[in-house]
């Protein structure tokens, strides 16, 4: 059996971290503390009132009733510490598997990079050493999932373009391809986020085409490193520069540099340019998607860190804006008009159209995000459940006016059936995808800005050279 049908079956992946397990103890404290503070009961009544209820979370904080206005906060050794890996996990159907990770040594780190790497069919094989307790451990996973016998898999075939073109993969997953070059963003293949029940993309199907990968920003649906983990070694990275790491934003480089990776670069906003074949790319802000829409955390470096990415070839200009809206240090709005400033008119605009409000304490990190807020902030927050932390359809039309952008095409919506759009309603109740284009349509007549909407789904691939140039699976 060869390594592509080894992985060619409906195997889904992932990686838990110390903070993500952390987590599980910290959420039940972080949910009480909060409703009571909803209640308009005292912080210093109510911190003492959950650690009695959740004395296992409670270890965590400083809690000091006498001090609780200034004092309250997760202790420091949590709320700086690194993102250590701690399981790998492998499912498939209603069957999961855990593979701890917590007491590998480097070494197992990177023999497991070199597994992942092999049985994706990202190499031919050859010599690789996978003695030890790396292979016993993933074999014995495998076996017991019956996923040792080889299943069909319909290989996903990148249409072919007429000119450079940009390919929409799962959720926030785009592949820029020219006809020498290709860099992928935020990977997520054979993924646990993924509810596909059909064919999907699995890491075979893009051999050849992967010169470089860019990561914007660290949360799980963006950064994923089992799907990481099948690249080889050498892949060009490019990530977010992260001053420190914090319980809300990994040292994305350190990290990957500790799984074996040889060409990891964190570059700064308006990096650039920065040379991937006949592609350049130009590193931008990235504002929003923060804790707060108007103030910052208690401590500043405590934050969301990512970049926005300008992609520039022979035949379009692309700027994609992922999860991006306004937080107190800026908004993606005013980065447009630096943007048409300096690089002129951009041909395609891509982001998310969800509005992302701050609808409860566990939005979006599980509670993280609330625990970097002061204790002023955290009795506050149930007045900001309305605040609005990304772009939005009338950011979005207002970006590509600015910018004069002749297409917009609408991703990081969720995953999906190949063909098919999006399925955001999941992630999003209420938000789903054909609803946000109609909006984003009126918005721009509002406006009068003259940008095209694109229709694309899920496996879909654009070259910009008319309105109707999608090219599709089907």
């Amino acid at each position: 059996m060869s390594a592509q049908q080894f992985f060619s079956t409906r195997m889904r992946f992932g990686i838990t971290y110390s903070h993500t397990d952390r987590l599980k103890i910290l959420e039940p404290y972080i949910a009480s503390v909060a409703t009571g503070l909803a209640r308009g009961v005292p912080l210093s009544e109510q911190i003492q009132t959950s650690a009695e209820i959740y004395p296992d979370a409670a270890a965590y904080f400083t809690i000091d009733s006498k001090t609780a206005e200034e004092s309250f906060a997760l202790k420091d050794e949590f709320t700086y510490d690194d993102w250590l890996l701690s399981s790998l996990i492998i499912s498939l159907a209603n069957r999961s598997y855990s593979i701890s990770l917590k007491e590998y040594s480097s070494d197992s780190l990177t023999r497991l990079h070199s597994f992942m790497t092999v049985m994706s069919g990202a190499s031919a094989g050859g010599s690789h050493n996978l003695d030890g307790e790396t292979q016993r451990g993933l074999l014995s996973a495998f076996a017991k999932l019956e996923m040792l016998l080889p299943k069909l898999h319909r290989p996903f075939r990148i249409a072919t373009a007429r000119h450079p073109a940009v390919y929409r993969l799962q959720h926030a997953c785009l592949l820029y391809r020219s006809a020498t070059t290709g860099v992928l963003v935020d990977p997520h293949l054979q993924s646990l986020y993924s509810p596909v029940k059909g064919e999907d993309i699995v890491r075979a199907d893009l051999n050849g085409k992967v010169d470089a990968i860019i990561i914007s920003h660290a949360h799980f649906d963006h950064l994923w490193l089992s799907t990481l983990l099948m690249f080889s070694k050498d892949t060009l990275i490019i990530v977010p520069k992260v001053p420190r790491s914090t319980m809300i934003c990994m040292d994305m480089k350190k990290v990957l540099d500790d799984l074996g990776f040889t060409r990891v670069f964190a570059y700064e906003w308006f990096s650039g340019p920065i040379h991937v074949g006949d592609m350049e790319i130009w590193v931008m802000p990235f504002f929003g998607e923060q804790p707060l829409r108007y103030e910052p955390t208690r401590n500043p470096r405590i934050r969301n860190w990512g970049n926005t990415y300008i992609i520039k070839c022979d035949g379009y200009s692309s700027w994609f804006l992922i999860d991006s809206g306004a937080d107190y240090m800026g908004s993606m709005v005013e980065v447009a008009e630096s943007v048409r400033e300096k690089h002129g008119q951009i041909d395609l605009v891509l982001s998310n159209l969800r509005d992302f409000c701050l609808s409860s304490p566990t939005y979006i990190n599980g509670g993280l995000n609330w625990l970097a807020l002061t204790p002023h902030q955290m009795k506050r927050f149930d007045s900001m459940k309305s605040h609005c932390i990304t772009l939005g359809t009338s950011n979005v039309a207002s970006i590509c006016k600015a910018v004069s952008a002749r297409y917009y095409l609408p991703y990081a919506h969720w995953w999906g059936e190949l063909g098919r759009r999006a399925n955001s309603s999941i992630d999003t109740p209420g938000q789903n995808e054909e609803d946000l284009v109609r909006r984003l349509k009126d918005d721009l007549l509002r406006i009068r800005c003259s940008t095209r909407v694109v229709d694309w789904k899920i496996g879909d691939g654009f070259d910009g050279s008319d309105e109707d140039s999608v090219m599709s699976l089907a």
